[in-house]
This record gives C-alpha cells, structure tokens and sequence, in this order.
C-alpha cells in the first residue's frame, strides 16, 4: 500500500514537472520556426513546427515524426508512442494535448525500464550474482572465461524456452537446445528452483568450470543471473549421454568395443585432470554414465559439476555431507564421510564395468531383489566365469587377453580403490 502511494506521488511529480515543460515547449513552438530545408509533409500530413522529421527541424525528440516511405501515400509516425498520424494541428486544445499523450507516453516507457533494470538488479542479487563475482574475482584468469549473457538473448536463441527445445530434465533444472545470434549451438540450463539449498551447486559448478579446460570435460561458456530462474550455457553436445548410448534399444547406436574403451580412456583422462592438473584438485563426486556426454564423433565429455568441490593442493581429503549416485558411489566414503580422490576412481570402476557388462549399476533379480553390479561383477572374477557376465558384442570385438586385462583392472578398484587407467 506504502509503495503504492509512493509510485503515485511520483508519477503526480512528474507529471506537474513534465506539464511545465510542455508549456515552455508549446510557447518557445509559437515563437520560433523550423530551420529552411526541414521536410513539411509526409504524405497527406502537413508536419509543422515544433515536429519535424531530422533533429534539426523538431524542438525535442518527443516532436520527432518518422515518415515510412515504403508506402503510398507515406505514413507520419509520432516516434515517441509510434502512432500514426493522420493530422497535426497546432491549434493550442490539439497541441496540448498531442504535448500530454506524448509526455504521458515518455514517462510511462521511462518508469517501465527503470521497473525493468531494477528486477534484474533483484534476480541477479537472489541468483547469487554478488556471490559468484566475490568467487570469480579470486580466481586468477576465471573471469575472462565466462561471458554473462542477457536474458532477452537466451530467450531468443530457445525460441522462448520451447518445449521441443527440451533435450533432457534433471533433479535441478531443464536443459534447452539453442542458437545464439552468431548461429553457434549451445546448451541452455534453466535451473527449477531458486533457494539456498539450489544456489550453493549452481554457483559452484560456475567457478568449477570457469577453471577448467580439457577437452574431455564439458565447457561452460557462460550464465545468466538477471532472470527468475539462473541459467547455464555450455557447448552443445550433440550424441546424448554415455547411459543412453549403453541402455536405450537404439540399434543405429556404436556399441563397439574399441569405442567403448576409447570412451573409459577419455573419462580417466578428464578425472586424471581434474584430481592432478587442474589449477586446483577437482573432486567430481558424482562420476556416472548419464553425466558423460558424447559429441559428434563419440568422444567423451564429463559434465554436471553442481556437487563437485575443489581443494587445497596440500589436502588429501574433506570431511563433507555425503553426495552421489547410488550404486556408483563409493562405500567407504558413503561410510566415513571422507572425500578423497579414490571416490572418483570407485564411480569410474563402476563406469568401465558398465562398459564391460552393458548392464545397469543396480540389478534386478528374477525376485525383484535389487543388488550392486560391482559385487555381482567381482564374484565372477573371483570365481573366474566373469566372461560369462561380458556384452556380447564386447566378447565378439575385444581380444580375450585385453577384456581379461580390463576385467581384473575393474575388480581392482573395486576392492581396493586404487586403480586409474591413463
């Protein structure tokens, strides 16, 4: 209510201020007339001083009249509430209030931006943009890498967040296919929910990324904060994810042995980077076959970093509340609560026996009785029948002396965690 009869008082003042300066204007329009040379009519309308058709020949941009010549006759345009005009007159009841409309029109546009700027101003500060500036800023070269993109051009390059955009939906948002104005594809996320709880991830994976580059690793290309809901935009990755290409019925997919140990290859290379030569340690934290992207040529991208943590160089581990997926995620630290670069290295095993299986981390018995891929995977290594358990088109491409090289590699890190092909 108090802010309601702010705005009027406001809007009065401006009027009576606005109601002034009309006055002036419309009396200095009877004293002076236009420059020689000024257009005097657009089509059938006489355009008379103090309007005109240049800034030389009108007294004031609210007196400016665009004349469209692409029509016959030309049309005159009031370009301050763009409206045609079919006559003027300079008869002083008609051009006060041509002055008032076209005075009420100005203030009008000119509060609804300042509504506009200052709801940004608001989304930006509630979508943790003074939190992310804070991070950037202390993060050597960080800043250069993310470009921070408006929301009218994110909602253009998603033709307004079309639902045939959509290229998949997740626990913390939607991510929507686009086209930015240079014709690059990117992946647009829009995030669900905007609370604390939801803001810590979102902004975490911003300065995760803003760190990286490795070309096994999704790219961030920039956020926008000034919306309701933040947003994330990252390159387009065109082949979908690792899970898809091991779990749809999709018989046009590659499921050869050579790409999916390409593919295990690349993954281990971007968790090498992350825990070793990233400008601080990564822990991923939540390595599984739906957050490994493939692009045109089936090469590997890990993404999703919402609850990844970075390090210290001389740390070895952070007590944290636990986070992952189950049935990639690792029981030790499920038990202590201790995050390590080994709980990367568990999730990658279960990976690579996914590619091994083409089985899903958690089974199904014929009872309904779920257990862990992992454990069922070891006590056919131990029990030396694991090649019974193999994809059979990974035991109809694979030489046996490497799958048995691979399996033993696997049910390494499942026992003991401390295995990382490079």
């Amino acid at each position: 209510m108090v802010m309601g009869l702010r705005s009027a008082v406001l809007i009065m003042q401006h009027m009576i201020f606005l109601s002034v300066i009309l006055a002036v204007i419309a009396t200095e329009a009877v004293a002076y007339q236009a420059n020689t040379g000024c257009r005097s009519r657009c089509g059938e309308v006489t355009i008379p001083y103090p309007f005109g058709t240049s800034g030389d020949c009108n007294i004031s941009e609210n007196f400016f009249i665009t004349c469209d010549i692409s029509v016959t006759p030309n049309k005159a345009f009031l370009n301050t509430i763009s409206i045609e005009i079919v006559d003027i007159s300079l008869d002083g009841i008609c051009l006060a209030a041509a002055l008032f409309l076209a005075g009420v029109w100005w203030l009008y546009r000119k509060l609804k931006k300042r509504r506009k700027i200052k709801r940004k101003q608001e989304h930006f500060k509630r979508n943790g943009g003074l939190l992310l500036e804070k991070k950037l800023s202390s993060e050597e070269g960080s800043v250069e890498n993310i470009k921070l993109f408006t929301s009218k051009e994110l909602q253009t390059a998603t033709d307004h967040y079309n639902e045939k955009r959509i290229l998949g939906r997740g626990g913390q948002g939607v991510v929507y296919k686009g086209m930015l104005h240079d014709g690059s594809i990117v992946a647009v996320k829009k995030s669900k929910i905007v609370d604390q709880d939801h803001l810590d991830p979102f902004i975490n994976e911003i300065v995760i990324l803003a760190a990286v580059d490795h070309r096994n690793v999704v790219k961030l290309l920039g956020c926008c904060l000034e919306t309701e809901f933040p947003l994330l935009v990252y390159e387009f990755i065109p082949n979908g994810t690792l899970y898809q290409l091991m779990h749809d019925q999709n018989e046009e997919y590659p499921r050869s042995w050579d790409i999916r140990i390409r593919i295990a290859a690349e993954v281990s290379n971007a968790v090498s980077y992350l825990h070793s030569s990233a400008s601080v340690p990564i822990f991923h934290r939540d390595i599984k076959c739906s957050n490994i992207l493939l692009d045109e040529k089936f090469r590997a991208k890990v993404s999703d970093f919402g609850t990844s943590r970075s390090i210290g160089i001389d740390q070895t581990h952070l007590t944290t509340q636990v986070q992952g997926t189950f049935g990639y995620l690792d029981p030790e630290y499920f038990q202590s609560s201790q995050l390590t670069e080994k709980n990367d290295v568990y999730s990658f095993g279960v990976v690579l026996v996914e590619l091994l299986t083409g089985k899903k981390p958690i089974l199904t018995s014929g009872s309904q009785e779920k257990k862990g891929l992992v454990y069922y995977f070891i006590s056919s290594v131990d029990q030396n029948h694991f090649l019974d358990i193999l994809d059979p088109q990974v035991l109809k491409d694979g030489q046996k002396e490497e799958l048995v090289a691979v399996s033993y590699l696997a049910k390494k890190g499942g026992t003991s965690r401390s295995f990382l092909p490079c």
